[in-house]
């Protein structure tokens, strides 16, 4: 990390890290919410079953997914890199204030603010991604 982040003070990279996690969130939703919006002809069909008869997934089956919903992928891999990042500034402790404090932000709802909270939805998608990180279990 030292590379990464050598000419920048810790609070700074920090706050481009909670700032780019808010932002993934934002786009992980929206994209979810132009996915729900086709119709259910133009949805790629999964064999659900078949793919939970396996314990645990394999990498086939992460890859299979990725294929099928590759922004999505995208963007849980930059999610999953953002929580490396921050463990390796503040371990742990930082990581869960930075999911407390950017999980809280209400998402957009097709560009427009919405009421209410998204935590559990913004939460549910970094706790998954960040599950093992830093020898935790997350989700």
């Amino acid at each position: 990390m030292e590379y990464l982040f050598a000419n920048t003070k810790k609070e700074e990279a920090v706050s481009v890290l909670e700032k780019a996690l808010g932002e993934l969130l934002q786009d992980l939703f929206d994209h979810r919410m132009r996915e729900r919006d086709k119709s259910f002809d133009d949805l790629v069909a999964i064999d659900v079953a078949e793919i939970l008869s396996r314990n645990p997934p394999t990498n086939a089956d992460i890859f299979i997914g990725f294929m099928k919903a590759p922004l999505e992928g995208a963007i849980k891999i930059s999610i999953k890199k953002i929580g490396r990042l921050l463990h390796e500034i503040g371990g742990i402790d930082l990581m869960r204030e930075i999911q407390e404090r950017v999980c809280n932000i209400p998402l957009k709802c097709y560009g427009h603010e919405k009421t209410g909270s998204d935590y559990g939805r913004q939460a549910s998608v970094v706790t998954h991604a960040w599950d093992g990180l830093g020898g935790e279990w997350w989700a």
